[in-house]
């Protein structure tokens, strides 16, 4: 079994996503998390997708060069 994360496609994120985080939306409403700026990476197990991350820039004054966590499941 091999298990590895990588770089994706936000829209590689859009099933986990709709199935755990967002049952109640359409695949097509979860275009919020196409911003330019933004990395997405999924965990995998063999070839299966298991998880999802979005990261986005967010610095606060408190923490330059800050990134926040959206839209993770497993």
């Amino acid at each position: 079994m091999s298990r590895a994360i990588r770089r994706i496609d936000a829209g590689d994120t859009h099933h986990l996503r709709q199935m755990l985080l967002r049952p109640h939306q359409r695949i097509g409403e979860m275009e919020w998390d196409h911003d330019a700026e933004g990395v997405h990476f999924g965990a995998f197990v063999d070839d299966d997708l298991v998880g999802i991350t979005t990261l986005v820039p967010q610095p606060r004054e408190a923490v330059p060069g800050g990134w926040r966590v959206r839209g993770m499941a497993v």
